[in-house]
């Protein structure tokens, strides 16, 4: 009778132990499992949160300096030659030709592009007579013009010109093209 007593205790105690085990899981376990998933939403939730704000911040940054860079693209576009009318460039290249006292003839020729040019280009030939002096002149004046400019070809040539009452004075003779990049 003993031994029935004990092993009906023993196998209580092992059926409340399981009962116990089992409530230990769902109770506790479950709903810890629940939790850290719940902290894994609410922190990939956080990030998003943050990189939104984020987001926005550079949107307002963009707003504000929105005039700034639309002055800098204005400031760019300025560089280039209207390919249509490029009357203002040829009027410009005629002013510097004036006042340094260098006579030009400009031409426009036919530009070959290749595929590494960048840009679209006009290409115009311009041959030139005058004082030596006068031709640096010149050129330095081209240099510094407010359009993005190469002269992709130059040819130079002293000649002896004869003046009315000075006698024979040196001139040179320049033949090259610029190449103005266009819209």
């Amino acid at each position: 009778m003993n031994k029935n007593i004990f092993q009906k205790n023993y196998s209580l105690n092992l059926i409340f132990g399981i009962i116990d085990f089992c409530l230990i899981v769902f109770v506790i376990v479950f709903p810890v499992k629940t939790i850290i998933e719940d902290t894994k939403t609410l922190s990939s939730l956080k990030e998003n949160i943050l990189l939104i704000e984020k987001q926005g911040e550079n949107l307002r940054d963009f707003d504000r300096n929105r005039r700034i860079y639309l002055q800098e693209i204005e400031k760019i576009d300025s560089v280039f030659v209207d390919a249509k009318v490029p009357v203002d460039f040829l009027d410009l290249l005629d002013k510097v030709s004036q006042t340094a006292a260098f006579e030009i003839k400009i031409s426009p020729t036919v530009s070959s592009t290749s595929k590494k040019d960048i840009f679209p280009s006009i290409v115009f030939q311009i041959t030139g007579k005058g004082k030596p002096e006068n031709f640096l002149k010149f050129l330095e004046k081209i240099e510094n013009i407010p359009y993005l400019t190469e002269i992709p070809d130059f040819n130079l040539k002293s000649v002896k010109a004869l003046g009315k009452n000075t006698g024979p004075s040196l001139e040179v003779e320049a033949n090259f093209s610029i190449r103005a990049f266009s819209k």
